[in-house]
């Protein structure tokens, strides 16, 4: 698999258990579930950021600068062996503006 770019804007909000379940009834009907999906759409990412040795990249972002960076290393599964695969990714954000490019690799790469 080749590399992968994505352009997309996002929103984050905080819902609580109810307003989330009312929510994910009303969507289902809509919804096709990506090929990680097993159990009603739900399941774990696993995401190790790369930072420096002062955390310098996540205190950057904490400050809420009109434009940042972060990489990181995503599964959509437990690691379990050095041939498992995973992305590296590169995610920057722009005035609220989000681009991802990412390589699909083994874990040993």
């Amino acid at each position: 698999m080749g590399d992968q770019s994505f352009v997309r804007y996002e929103e984050k909000y905080v819902l609580s258990t109810e307003i989330k379940e009312r929510l994910m009834k009303q969507l289902k009907q809509h919804i096709v579930w990506d090929k990680h999906s097993q159990n009603q759409g739900e399941y774990t990412v696993y995401n190790v950021y790369c930072d420096t040795d002062d955390d310098a990249i996540v205190k950057y972002s904490l400050s809420h600068p009109p434009f940042k960076n972060k990489l990181r290393i995503r599964s959509y599964s437990p690691w379990s062996s050095d041939d498992e695969k995973v992305y590296l990714e590169m995610k920057s954000k722009y005035c609220g503006q989000v681009f991802k490019r990412r390589i699909e690799l083994t874990l040993k790469e």
